[in-house]
């Protein structure tokens, strides 16, 4: 069968069951083979978009940069195959799956059996709330969304990829300092890279740090008015590759007026050596957007210092945004094995 333009969701049955490698749907950007299953193609601008509902399908682009099973057995149900032939896991349903198809609680088919969920009701994990990951090498500083705040294994999707983890966290903690906030540090974990189209296992001995947290909400954020002074850092997770890591403190003034984010600092010791850092910011349509300005690793003993390059990003928590939580990462630049990473949350003076 072959696919030219437009979409179509098919049950295989009998053909699916019976002759599985006498099956294949040939699209202008890859071919698609079954395991007896339920699946939607669409093709558009950017690409082709296949989703699975029920079963599996194994999909391989003509540039050989995509080679993929999505489905039960899969980590991922859904993905785009670009134009050039390269995959693209997606966490949510794509939005052209769900245009011009009912929201009706089920559509039973008789003659297959088959229940389909509606398609509003994404049939993997949700993602309602926010996260940070930090790390060294290609694991640096990044932003995402996340199925939950209350165990140590989320799936952490970030625009560098899918993050998950069946291993065994180390430092995990939840509603740190009563806030809805949780953090811990994976050894090992799974990444769904952009191209490619397998999820990629990870051994890092160095340890990537991630987060979880509710943001507070945009309308209590835009309702707040004047100064206020977040200087109370109440807890911390750090790396180093310099030692043991403590006194982390972080402050910065957030004048809500004018949106400037001012005199932000934020400091780590480690032996014999304190790191700083310096950012600024601003605080637009609810969100926190913070920016890092300059470093330094000052040994503790003598004063001499090198300066540091560095990343940083918060965000408000709390119903009142009585808080802040982020994270950040410093790299000395006489010598690039000089490293911090780290998170935190701090709460108003």
């Amino acid at each position: 069968m072959e696919l030219i333009s437009g979409g179509l969701r098919t049950i295989t049955g009998a053909i699916g069951k019976q002759n599985k490698k006498d099956y294949q749907l040939r699209t202008p950007a890859a071919t698609i083979g079954i395991r007896g299953t339920m699946y939607e193609v669409e093709m558009a601008r950017e690409g082709m978009y296949v989703g699975v509902w029920k079963g599996d399908i194994d999909v391989h682009s003509y540039s050989g940069q995509c080679d993929i099973t999505l489905g039960r057995h899969a980590s991922n149900r859904f993905a785009l195959v670009t134009n050039n032939g390269a995959c693209q896991f997606l966490a949510n349903v794509p939005e052209v799956f769900r245009e011009g198809h009912s929201s009706k609680a089920n559509v039973t088919l008789e003659q297959t059996g088959v229940s389909i969920t509606p398609l509003l009701a994404h049939p993997q994990k949700k993602s309602p709330f926010r996260s940070f990951t930090v790390g060294r090498g290609k694991r640096t500083l990044t932003q995402g969304q996340t199925d939950t705040i209350s165990n140590a294994n989320p799936v952490i999707s970030t625009n560098s990829g899918v993050l998950s983890s069946t291993a065994k966290t180390t430092d995990f903690a939840q509603n740190i300092g009563g806030y809805p906030v949780s953090w811990g540090r994976w050894n090992q974990y799974d990444v769904s890279t952009d191209v490619g189209g397998v999820a990629t296992p990870q051994n890092d001995k160095n340890g990537l740090l991630w987060s979880s947290y509710k943001p507070s909400s945009s309308s209590v954020i835009a309702s707040r008015v004047g100064v206020a002074s977040y200087s109370n850092t109440i807890d911390s997770l750090a790396n180093s590759t310099m030692g043991k890591v403590s006194n982390v403190s972080v402050n910065m003034d957030v004048d809500f007026g004018s949106g400037q984010v001012n005199n932000g600092t934020i400091s780590a010791r480690v032996p014999d050596h304190t790191w700083i850092g310096v950012f600024d910011g601003k605080v637009s349509g609810g969100k926190l957007s913070l920016g890092f300005k300059g470093g330094a690793l000052v040994n503790a003993r003598t004063g001499e210092a090198s300066n540091a390059t560095g990343d940083i990003a918060g965000d408000f928590v709390g119903d009142n945004a009585k808080a802040i939580t982020g994270a950040f990462s410093m790299v000395d630049e006489e010598n690039s094995k000089n490293q911090i990473e780290g998170l935190f949350l701090v709460g108003e003076k």
